[in-house]
């Protein structure tokens, strides 16, 4: 017994149909992409399955909820739900494992490993998994994922930094005096130290901003500006400040949110 009823449901359309043990492996490991629809999970097969001409890989699908088990069993991926179902005698996939290449003719002995994101929720009920879909779906629904790039690169990003920007530059006299005093400050002494001399002798010597302006490397020309640490501080305010259109987060967590995931 090699064969199982998989299904495939889609936010608005379900999917069944027999395929291969194997090939519901792969699909299972094609979760790794996060797909939403039945496309983009035949989309992330091309990880475990090299594209062959035209076809599809799960072309043996059709459109319709039809969950008997077949063969060696059932398998339910519902990606609205984030819930897998594995009723089959075939095999036991996981949120992490591993799947062989398929080179389009054949299976190989390379084993490909996948990682699942932590809230896809693996279940081995293949008679009563419906009510635990339409669950699943409700809490989802009731926090929907928010779409934190239209906020880290889209207009709230730009109005974030012409705001604090044109702040500063309301105050760039302010700014650049502040600056000016701790470069001589610190040029005092050092050149202090490197005369071997106390700071009072040093202090009653006139210097240019040129003698006051910290040396730096080539093309490290920014760190000697007298806004540099003004734009540093910008840019930790934008990163650190927590936000509403985040969900109360600051930038730099909904940018890292996932980080473990995405990189494994």
């Amino acid at each position: 017994m090699s064969e199982v009823c998989l299904v495939v449901r889609e936010a608005q359309c379900d999917w069944s149909g027999f395929v291969h043990g194997s090939w519901a492996d792969r699909a299972v490991a094609a979760l790794s992409a996060d797909p939403e629809t039945l496309e983009e999970l035949e989309a992330a097969f091309a990880r475990y399955v090299k594209p062959c001409g035209v076809r599809r890989p799960l072309a043996n699908l059709s459109p319709g909820l039809r969950d008997e088990p077949h063969d060696a069993g059932l398998v339910v991926i519902d990606l609205a739900a984030r819930l897998v179902v594995i009723d089959s005698h075939y095999s036991s996939p996981g949120p992490v494992g591993w799947v062989e290449y398929h080179n389009g003719q054949w299976c190989t002995e390379v084993k490909l490993q996948y990682h699942l994101a932590e809230d896809w929720h693996f279940v081995t009920d293949g008679a009563n998994w419906r009510s635990l879909a339409q669950q699943r779906r409700r809490e989802r629904a009731q926090r929907p994922m928010r779409d934190v790039r239209a906020v880290l690169y889209g207009r709230p990003l730009l109005e974030f930094i012409a705001s604090e920007t044109l702040a500063a530059f309301h105050r760039r006299d302010e700014i650049a005096a502040a600056v000016q005093v701790r470069w001589e400050h610190d040029a005092r002494r050092r050149i202090a130290e490197e005369t071997a001399t106390t700071l009072e002798p040093v202090d009653s010597v006139p210097l240019t901003l040129e003698e006051i302006t910290p040396q730096t490397w080539p093309g490290q020309e920014r760190y000697a500006s007298l806004y540099y640490e003004t734009l540093r501080q910008i840019h930790v305010a934008w990163m650190l400040t927590p936000r509403d259109d985040l969900g109360g987060v600051c930038p730099r967590e909904a940018a890292l949110a996932g980080r473990d995931h995405i990189e494994w």
